[in-house]
């Protein structure tokens, strides 16, 4: 009888943790770029992790919801439902994708950002800007992205920047390389409202084939916060 009581209660325990760790997975919110980077948040931090190719994503194109379906990556190839994608968000929660427009930096705008940088450079491959009132105050604030990561030869100095042009104007991202291999370029990936705050996700792919991080943005205190850097 003894041995019974035992072996129960430790079916009982296994059964609360085994619903406790599936409770866990499910509350877990994935975000997956296009084509194929996943990010996972667990209630307490980002990171990167693998695509689940069985697992069922809302899919958004063009920040409109089209359906509900497992996402395929046949030797880079990316389909969906056995049509081939070119771009798209997907989050295995809902998500509210945020329209924006992406404008190219003028000369005068890149001199000028360049010079409050310290940079001098005549090659550039990133060089986009947007505008919008991210800490919704009434004002439209721009941000600037620019980066000259991937200058293969040019001796100029390899550099990412994220600057805002707001009340307080700033760089929120000033990465410079010595070295091709340590080289990224940033760009606005997606902007995606969760919870009524927006969030940035940028993407910054590595030099020939050092992968790709991300960082994330939020507003806090009417400034743009870096919350995330994966």
């Amino acid at each position: 009888m003894k041995y019974k009581i035992i072996i129960a209660i430790i079916i009982i325990y296994a059964i609360i943790i085994g619903g406790l760790l599936i409770i866990k997975e499910m509350n877990k919110t994935q975000l997956v770029l296009f084509p194929d980077t996943v990010l996972e948040y667990d209630g307490k931090k980002w990171k990167q992790v693998e695509l689940n190719q069985d697992k069922k994503y809302n899919i958004y194109i063009d920040n409109k919801f089209v359906k509900k379906s497992s996402i395929k990556n046949n030797n880079g190839e990316i389909t969906i439902d056995g049509e081939t994608v070119y771009n798209y968000l997907a989050s295995n929660k809902e998500i509210i994708p945020v329209d924006f427009i992406v404008n190219e930096i003028t000369e005068d705008e890149k001199n000028e950002i360049l010079k409050q940088a310290n940079i001098k450079s005549d090659f550039i491959t990133v060089s986009n800007k947007i505008d919008i009132d991210y800490d919704k105050d009434g004002q439209i604030e721009t941000l600037y992205f620019l980066a000259n990561s991937y200058n293969g030869s040019s001796k100029d100095k390899m550099f990412t920047l994220i600057y805002v042009k707001d009340e307080i104007s700033e760089f929120v991202l000033k990465e410079t390389y010595s070295s091709e291999k340590n080289a990224r370029a940033c760009d606005l990936d997606s902007i995606i409202n969760v919870n009524g705050k927006n969030r940035f996700i940028v993407r910054c792919p590595g030099f020939s084939d050092s992968g790709i991080k991300v960082k994330m943005y939020e507003v806090k205190n009417n400034r743009l916060t870096i919350v995330a850097d994966i």
